[in-house]
């Protein structure tokens, strides 16, 4: 497999049931009627890509709602090759929105012979 792209990731996070779309950095979504996550690239080389999910939730569905989504991203990206790690939390008080980033690096095996 090689490395993913941000479109690829948010339509197999949806395929997989998860609310996802392609994040646009430094925004906060304090719209939102339930908890999501936008994906956006962290890094990128020719060898390896690191993907970073930032799950919101709004205030009503609490933290747990973040960590639960966050699990189960790093638990799907996992299937699909990645080292996971997550766990960055933070509440933004003017958009009552809880907040916690999930990352996924992915590296190119495959070599040209």
């Amino acid at each position: 497999m090689g490395l993913p792209t941000v479109k690829d990731a948010v339509m197999y996070l949806v395929k997989y049931g998860i609310k996802a779309d392609i994040g646009n950095p430094g925004s906060v979504m304090p719209h939102l009627g339930g908890v999501v996550v936008a994906v956006n690239t962290h890094k990128a080389s020719l060898t390896e890509k690191t993907l970073v999910g930032t799950v919101c939730a709004p205030q009503k569905d609490g933290m747990t709602a973040c960590e639960s989504l966050a699990s189960l991203i790093a638990t799907y990206w996992c299937s699909q090759g990645a080292e996971t790690r997550w766990g960055e939390y933070s509440f933004d008080s003017k958009a009552a929105m809880h907040m916690m980033k999930v990352y996924g690096t992915w590296t190119n095996t495959e070599t040209d012979t």
